[in-house]
């Protein structure tokens, strides 16, 4: 039985489809053999799928980009140019180039509460030359402390197997509330082998966040910081009581704007305020200002004693320094002797009696130990 459906011819192929299928048949018509052009796509098809199997995480990389040893490297054609990128190692240690280098750590929760602890950064015994920064902040804990932070500069040149070490340590940043907590030590060094810092831990236990900068031309501190070793020691049984470490600007800044220290009189002295009677001091000369008022007349054959005798500190370098108070009686100024005698301030015998409640007023200045 003949087909009775659509009857298609040659020409009813479109003219592309026409010209696909007399590429695929011969002149006397039989099929033409696509063996070799099927193994080409299969060969194509695998080369692209290994192309994109390769690895750019190894020494070799592809597709002329690697990464390997924590390095963004391109080829050229010939050689890497490497991109340090922001990764640590185990360790916590980032190389930021040759020369620089960070250590980040955890935060160290100390063993006690009460005594002192030691935690000691110990180096490699090799040439330590470059400029170490540590960084901090400790922890803020309520009704205990507020949160602070410092930052500790020491150039340091020692060479390996050396005891002798040349350095200078400095605090360019530090809150009052770290400097209560912590005390951040010079590098020493022990039996020419092993030099290191220390970070002593006054008394409550705060955790201290902390990362370790070194910069050198040595080229060499990733290695430095990566060979550091940590210990704690807790054996102290008490608190350690230096006095509190301060930023170097905060010390200059003390030494040219100080707040004098109120001192209390003695009888038959009287003050209004606390500021009326103090001592102050700018380096090591020292000021000592008065505005009192006698509660009892002040006789000329008598000398008194003005206040407390001055604090360690205070305390006049010459053996004795002399100046005077102002006064008026019956409206006439009168000037009444004061000498400071190893931090003993003395109102000597006045050249006429001092009714009491008078107003007496003086400034003297002088040279501490």
């Amino acid at each position: 039985m003949a087909y009775k459906g659509n009857q298609t011819t040659w020409h009813d192929f479109a003219p592309s489809l026409q010209r696909k299928l007399e590429t695929m048949i011969g002149e006397n018509g039989e099929v033409v053999d696509l063996t070799e052009i099927n193994q080409k796509i299969d060969d194509l098809k695998t080369e692209v799928t290994e192309h994109l199997a390769e690895s750019v995480v190894s020494e070799d990389g592809a597709h002329g980009i690697r990464y390997f040893n924590d390095k963004l490297g391109i080829n050229n054609g010939a050689d890497w140019s490497e991109i340090e990128i922001g990764k640590p190692n185990a360790n916590g240690v980032l190389a930021l180039s040759n020369n620089h280098a960070i250590r980040y750590f955890n935060p160290t929760t100390w063993t006690n509460d009460v005594n002192a602890e030691k935690l000691t950064f110990k180096f490699p015994n090799v040439v330590l030359t470059g400029t170490l920064i540590i960084r901090t902040n400790h922890a803020y804990v309520p009704a205990v402390t507020a949160a602070g932070g410092g930052v500790v500069e020491i150039y340091v040149q020692r060479d390996k197997d050396s005891g002798g070490i040349s350095q200078e340590f400095n605090i360019p940043n530090m809150a009052t509330q770290n400097g209560k907590l912590f005390n951040y030590s010079p590098v020493r060094v022990v039996n020419n082998t092993t030099p290191y810092f220390t970070i002593t831990k006054k008394s409550r236990n705060i955790p201290l966040y902390y990362e370790l900068e070194f910069l050198t031309n040595n080229g060499n501190p990733f290695d430095i910081l990566d060979q550091i070793t940590l210990e704690i020691d807790s054996t102290a049984t008490a608190p350690d009581t230096t006095p509190n470490q301060q930023s170097n600007f905060k010390q200059v800044n003390d030494n040219i704007a100080p707040t004098p220290m109120g001192l209390t009189p003695n009888a038959p002295f009287t003050t209004e305020a606390t500021s009326k009677l103090s001592v102050g001091k700018v380096g090591n000369v020292a000021v000592l200002s008065f505005a009192v008022k006698n509660s009892q007349q002040l006789a000329t054959s008598s000398q008194y004693q003005l206040c407390e005798i001055l604090p360690v500190g205070y305390r006049n370098l010459r053996a004795t320094v002399v100046g005077h108070g102002f006064c008026f009686v019956s409206g006439v100024a009168r000037l009444i002797p004061v000498t400071i005698t190893n931090g003993i301030v003395i109102m000597q015998s006045p050249p006429v009696a001092i009714p009491a409640n008078t107003d007496i007023d003086g400034n003297i200045t002088f040279y501490v130990e």
